[in-house]
């Protein structure tokens, strides 16, 4: 999720990175799903309605 790669991997980074502050590209969405998963497992009403 967060944006770590090797040396090489990404063009801006050629000696590597690993950032634990910023996401990769995908990172948001696996979070938001994670999360969205945790909340639905709670059973909040009204919340869950609202969660896909």
């Amino acid at each position: 999720m967060f944006m770590w790669g090797r040396p090489g991997e990404f063009l801006l980074f050629p000696q590597g990175v690993m950032d634990n502050t910023h996401f990769q590209e995908r990172g948001p969405a696996r979070l938001a799903d994670m999360v969205a998963r945790r909340l639905k497992a709670l059973g909040l009403q009204p919340l869950s309605l609202f969660l896909r």
